[in-house]
């Protein structure tokens, strides 16, 4: 089957996501509703908010999309949705909603995992390579390396034993009084400042295992930060900047150690990085510039698509769809689910 636009919806989450493509990749329409403001008051993702705001936009994110695309929807020839990981109430919105724009125009449906999209990101860059590849993950929820093999199979490589990357930004920030989402606000506070003057931990540097551990680098914050306030009462100025850029640094040596790691042990040149911490200013140069030390090939996907989006759920689902993929109505969404299986099994077709 030909695929002329390709509608794909992402609500795993806090953002109601929708894009329309064309089939060869062109974005027609890029909508995301972002609710940092609704989370904010609490620090992080209430799932009930969460799943009660994607039922008031969904419909209204969808119409959005075809304003822009300037497309009406039986110019559509598939739907793609996200089933999961994620946050049940919030997926099903997503999913009940694909289903039924599917059902009524009569066209096929395709579930696709959430980590397979930030996968994909990258890969409108007409050098994203081709299977195999290592892939960094990180985000909110998320901090894992993944080899991607023929197929476009995935195996978990390592991942998180406590807090995502993402995860403990958020929680740092918190407690230096940061707003919710907090990782964009160190992002930037660390451009001002030393990322020498504050030396905090990055766990499980010298050993062989490509997991993650951020829970030592969380209680090492705490501790500095009430040191810090009663040396001086308050942290602010360049004591704060300080402080965010050494944080900054200890996350992306972390994150970026155990990620060429891999691409070692694997002896594969190409590393794809993913997921909202993908847009850190740090973590981009210095993927950059050791991969350019250790000749490995990085690819980065554009900012507004590091961060929970559904381009890149169309861009995974055209290319399955264009090998004659589809599924049928009845698969479920699933809120914990490895991206170690192939999607059939998954949703069991």
């Amino acid at each position: 089957m030909r695929f002329p636009y390709i509608l794909a919806i992402d609500t795993s989450c806090d953002d109601s996501a929708v894009a329309i493509l064309k089939e060869d990749g062109t974005i027609a329409a890029d909508i995301v509703y972002s609710q940092n403001e609704a989370h904010a008051p609490y620090g992080g993702v209430v799932p009930e908010i969460s799943s009660r705001k994607h039922v008031s936009r969904i419909a209204r994110a969808v119409q959005e999309a075809f304003l822009k695309a300037q497309l009406q929807p039986r110019d559509i020839r598939a739907v793609a949705v996200t089933f999961g990981p994620g946050l049940i109430g919030s997926l099903l919105v997503g999913v009940q909603f694909a289903k039924g724009f599917a059902q009524g125009l009569s066209v096929p449906i395709i579930g696709i995992h959430h980590i397979e999209g930030h996968l994909m990101a990258a890969c409108g860059d007409s050098s994203f390579p081709s299977p195999p590849f290592i892939s960094l993950i990180v985000s909110g929820g998320h901090s894992a390396i993944y080899r991607c093999d023929k197929g476009y199979q995935f195996k978990t490589l390592g991942e998180t034993r406590d807090d995502a990357a993402g995860e403990a930004f958020d929680k740092i920030g918190r407690m230096l009084g940061f707003s919710y989402p907090a990782g964009k606000i160190l992002d930037d506070l660390s451009e001002l400042g030393d990322a020498d003057r504050y030396v905090f931990p990055v766990a499980m540097r010298s050993k062989t295992t490509l997991d993650y551990s951020f829970s030592g680098l969380k209680n090492s914050s705490r501790l500095l930060i009430e040191n810090l306030k009663k040396e001086h009462g308050e942290i602010k100025g360049k004591v704060l900047f300080d402080f965010c850029a050494g944080l900054r640094k200890a996350i992306v040596e972390a994150l970026l150690s155990k990620a060429f790691m891999a691409c070692r042990n694997q002896d594969i040149k190409h590393l794809v990085l993913g997921g909202g911490v993908a847009a850190n200013l740090l973590l981009r140069s210095e993927a950059i510039n050791r991969g350019e030390q250790e000749k490995i090939q990085v690819y980065l996907p554009p900012k507004n698509h590091c961060v929970d989006n559904a381009v890149m759920i169309a861009r995974a689902a055209l290319r399955r769809l264009q090998e004659g993929q589809c599924h049928s109505l009845d698969f479920n969404v699933l809120a914990s689910v490895s991206v170690d299986i192939t999607i059939d099994q998954l949703l069991g077709q």
